[in-house]
């Protein structure tokens, strides 16, 4: 009989989760040190404006437009309410706190075993479609924490969707950020074995595509096929990361 652990903790797969954060684009090359930290600061105190519970860096780093809360919120995305929610989001909301998108279906499992390293589980991804951060491989590899160890002890973060093998998904995902794993494992927080590559993703949201129609981890009907793709580019028009270094937030 398999032992079942529930890990409830998953903070450092966030953190490592981060890798277009410190990327540099094109518009913030352009502003000087203390440019960026005056753009920082008025994001920063437009945030605290709004009534957002959410740490300014957060939504900074992943270039989440404060000014358009009316244009989200016509798309079905409340950035206030965002900002103070804890546990499950939406698709949209989903798209709008990952930096890459993808449908495609689940081809391979395999799992680590070692219990010093820190994920049990990666799977390989057929990519069918790339939605988001504009991936072109024709399979990718995620991570999770969740999975086996030894033979008899399965490990599960209660953070972690569960993943079939065949099962055609929506994938919203960021790669291993290899540099703050090495940062925080020198500041003591974890003392496991790394077993990533910055080529790899960690997952933020998932949900099952059957018959042309996406379902959520309560199989719960969100929307039709065309629908979803439609939903999650409308998400994106609106926010417009590739110049959100060149907008005001007062």
């Amino acid at each position: 009989m398999k032992k079942v652990v529930q890990l409830f903790l998953c903070s450092l797969v966030i953190l490592f989760s981060t890798e277009s954060f410190s990327q540099v684009s094109k518009e913030q090359s352009k502003l000087t040190g203390k440019q960026l930290a005056k753009h920082k600061a008025e994001y920063a105190a437009k945030v605290k404006a709004l009534g957002m519970a959410v740490q300014p860096e957060y939504f900074y780093k992943l270039k989440i437009d404060i000014n358009k809360v009316d244009e989200f919120k016509s798309v079905g995305v409340d950035l206030v309410e965002l900002g103070n929610k804890a546990g499950e989001f939406t698709y949209k909301e989903y798209t709008l706190l990952s930096n890459y998108v993808v449908q495609g279906v689940v081809v391979e499992r395999t799992y680590s075993q070692d219990k010093q390293d820190f994920f049990h589980t990666t799977y390989k991804i057929k990519v069918e479609s790339s939605l988001k951060g504009g991936i072109s491989d024709e399979y990718i590899y995620v991570k999770t924490e969740s999975g086996l160890i030894g033979e008899d002890s399965y490990v599960q973060s209660s953070t972690e969707p569960s993943i079939y093998l065949g099962e055609k998904v929506l994938l919203m995902l960021n790669r291993v950020d290899v540099a703050a794993a090495e940062a925080a494992r020198e500041k003591g927080f974890f003392d496991k074995t790394l077993n990533a590559t910055s080529n790899d993703f960690t997952i933020n949201g998932k949900f099952t595509l059957k018959q042309e129609t996406f379902f959520d981890s309560h199989k719960h009907y969100i929307g039709n096929k065309d629908e979803v793709f439609s939903n999650i580019g409308q998400v994106q028009s609106i926010n417009k990361r590739e110049t959100f270094h060149t907008k005001k937030f007062k």
